[in-house]
């Protein structure tokens, strides 16, 4: 009796371990810095707002979510539709976080979201740049439609745009990263972020000129991303059991209460 017992208990354990995997994230939102982000030769370093006033060179910078969609729009878990939530992210070291190779050690809560702490976004990847370093310098880095990324391993595209009225030519960085979104210490989701900032004044070739210059050696500018989730489909993910698989495990149980019954009367 004491095996049917057991094994009994096995068969429920097994059913909820089979039952039990977390509702998948998937959705996107948009958010952006509430304060600059300024990027020097090896750092992306997101300003931080006290007061009115932005500070750099702390771990972290401030965020405000505006819009999502999925998990993370009314009326999902994670409402970042409010465009008073807030957040931050980590500062990057891109010595020791190069682009184009997972990252030897994953940057745990890259992104965090004031109101729900049992998310962490780790960052694991950081893609690299499109375009050649050539296409930066001066000459073609100048020129309107010209893309390009300023040294291996960088993250960075910068996009030349067209001239405007006044015959003056921008530029546009993008930068995209990706990562794990753990719910509670258990990945939940695969997460992917497209960065963009617009140099209205500044073509590609004067923004690495301004970070080579020893007396500046930094841009500084507003930011924006977008973020997508998907799911992981990582096994090992905990949730409820679902309703069938809850009538399974009482089906299981009846058929091992009616085969105690009947071993005992033996």
């Amino acid at each position: 009796m004491q095996k049917l017992v057991t094994a009994a208990a096995l068969t429920c354990a097994g059913l909820i371990g089979s039952s039990a995997s977390a509702a998948p994230l998937s959705g996107s939102f948009n958010f952006s810095g509430q304060a600059d982000v300024r990027v020097t030769g090896s750092m992306i370093d997101w300003g931080e707002l006290v007061g009115n006033v932005t500070q750099f060179g702390t771990p972290t910078g401030d965020i405000q979510f505006t819009f999502g969609s999925g998990n993370f729009g009314a009326p999902g878990p994670y409402n970042l539709l409010l465009g008073t939530a807030l957040g931050e992210l980590r500062d990057l070291n891109l010595a020791a976080a190069p682009a184009g190779a997972p990252l030897a050690t994953p940057v745990n809560n890259f992104m965090t979201a004031d109101l729900y702490p049992a998310l962490n976004f780790q960052l694991t990847f950081l893609a690299p740049g499109t375009g050649t370093a050539a296409e930066c310098q001066d000459g073609i880095g100048d020129m309107p439609g010209a893309d390009c990324t300023p040294f291996p391993q960088s993250p960075f595209t910068i996009s030349n745009t067209a001239a405007d009225l006044r015959g003056v030519v921008g530029s546009t960085v993008g930068w995209k990263l990706s990562g794990n979104v753990l719910e509670n210490g258990v990945v939940a989701g695969l997460w992917s972020a497209t960065f963009t900032s617009q140099f209205a004044d500044q073509t590609a070739a004067e923004l690495l000129n301004q970070i080579e210059d020893e007396s500046v050696g930094f841009v500084r500018n507003s930011y924006s991303a977008t973020v997508v989730v998907t799911p992981s489909g990582t096994p090992g993910q905990t949730d409820v059991p679902e309703p069938a698989s809850l009538v399974m495990m009482g089906l299981a149980m009846s058929g091992m209460a009616v085969a105690i019954r009947r071993r005992s009367r033996a």
